[in-house]
């Protein structure tokens, strides 16, 4: 069943003239379940980065509010704190396509983007604004290979998830503060009770109501996030008395925070979650129509390993619907772009580089192609994530923007200038570059009309 450049292609990052395809699914599972090359080599500004500009900010508005600064101090810090927070946002867009590119699988890189889309989150307010890929690189990409349990807790506790769902905002109506200020309107938040079930445990078919909702709205309140950008539970506004949600009760007298874990615990191996995550990585690396042997297989692996993700992965590279030849998935834009320049063998030290020292260019390159083909990065559209069905991603104005781009990646810094097309057809497709693809990469007028025919043709498009 195993095809090394299906792996490659629909598993990784793409085929490479410099690394070679994976020699069978055990060594893709071994390497996932090894050192991460990737994140030491292009490492991603970490939360202690912008801890320095709170204070002074803080400290700023309210002197301003007081009548002791100038309102132009307080815009003026704002704008270095934005230009900062770009400036290292830039940087991680960059190191993420860069692992791509380097990698020695990809499987990792793969997994760590649809988890951080399962987990959808998208930064709020001056400090967490760029902090996304801060957050997927503390909270998802260390758990892609462990209990899904981890990953859960590490996701929805983490201050860029909390502020993104507006738990910040949140306040039990029976807590101590709500009592204290009852002239203040404070109220209930359940965007994160409501996506926690809908989303990313159980799914919206799992038979919850909205009490099941409004209960888990009460257990989580009390989490907010502190100035120094970290997660605290604050019990004063916290809801009083017992919760029950989908089966799990709360105890009336508890270690809140302990309960909410717990919670957390129960919903990553309820059997519901079992099937929702089962069919939704299903989609993503196989079919939108996905074999429904192959979804019951991998729920079947979950319930058993207690949501061991990496069981679930056995099963899914162990099922020959995995394998089927045909390519169905279409690539999202920042796969497509990331398997086109490892298929040009791009240098990745080059990328990072160019997006620290000439910033202008990466935009060009990187930043706005991704938005005109569809996929804004770090912004999606909401909590859901990005889309699956290949129509999304296959319209005409977002095809031509990825003719345009394929045009000029050959010119892209990091690109070799050796690179020519039928050398690019056959590194990026091997046995899937069709006779048809070959002689129109082969009689293009310019090397780099060239390789954009390659890159903009059906075979390379899909995965």
């Amino acid at each position: 069943m195993f095809q090394p450049h299906l792996a490659a292609i629909r598993f990784g990052t793409g085929r490479s003239p410099v690394h070679p395809d994976p020699a069978s699914a055990q060594a893709m599972l071994d390497a996932l379940s090894g050192p991460d090359s990737g994140a030491a080599a292009f490492p991603v500004s970490p939360m202690d980065d912008v801890l320095p500009w709170v204070e002074p900010y803080r400290a700023l508005v309210k002197a301003r509010n007081q009548g002791d600064a100038d309102p132009q101090e307080v815009l003026d810090m704002l704008k270095e704190i934005r230009k900062s927070e770009r400036r290292h946002w830039l940087e991680g867009l960059a190191s993420t396509v860069s692992r791509g590119v380097a990698a020695d699988d990809g499987f990792r890189d793969r997994l760590t983007l649809f988890w951080a889309d399962h987990f959808t989150a998208a930064g709020r307010g001056a400090f967490l604004r760029n902090r996304v890929d801060t957050y997927v690189d503390a909270a998802i990409r260390p758990n892609v290979a462990g209990k899904f349990a981890d990953m859960l807790k590490a996701a929805e506790l983490h201050p860029v998830m909390l502020q993104y769902l507006n738990q910040n905002t949140s306040v039990g109506p029976g807590s101590k503060l709500a009592e204290n200020r009852p002239n203040r309107r404070l109220g209930l938040n359940e965007n994160l009770g409501r996506e926690l079930l809908e989303l990313h445990t159980v799914g919206v078919d799992a038979g919850y109501g909205q009490e099941d909702v409004r209960q888990m709205a009460e257990l989580l309140a009390g989490l907010n996030v502190t100035n120094e950008m970290e997660m605290v539970f604050q019990p004063g506004r916290a809801e009083p008395g017992a919760e029950h949600v989908l089966g799990f009760s709360s105890s009336p007298r508890r270690d809140q925070l302990q309960d909410i874990l717990n919670a957390l615990d129960y919903l990553a191996v309820h059997p519901d979650t079992a099937a929702h995550l089962s069919r939704k990585l299903a989609v993503h690396f196989v079919s939108d129509t996905p074999d429904e042997d192959l979804v019951a297989s991998m729920a079947a692996r979950y319930r058993e390993s207690g949501g061991d993700l990496m069981q679930v992965y056995d099963a899914m590279l162990s099922h020959p619907a995995a394998w089927a030849p045909e390519l169905q998935k279409i690539k999202r834009p920042v796969d497509y772009v990331t398997s086109a320049l490892r298929g040009l063998g791009a240098d990745p030290h080059a990328l990072v580089a160019t997006a620290r020292e000439t910033p202008r260019q990466t935009y060009r390159d990187l930043v706005n192609p991704l938005i005109f083909m569809g996929q804004r990065w770090g912004e999606p559209d909401g909590p859901n994530g990005w889309p699956e069905e290949g129509a999304a991603w296959i319209t005409a104005n977002a095809l031509a923007q990825r003719l345009k781009w394929a045009m000029r990646a050959s010119s892209m810094p990091g690109v070799p200038a050796m690179a020519e097309p039928l050398q690019l057809a056959e590194a990026a497709l091997g046995p899937l570059a069709g006779e048809r693809l070959r002689f129109a990469a082969g009689a293009a007028e310019t090397r780099g009309e060239g390789i954009g025919l390659v890159l903009i043709s059906p075979e390379f498009q899909r995965r």
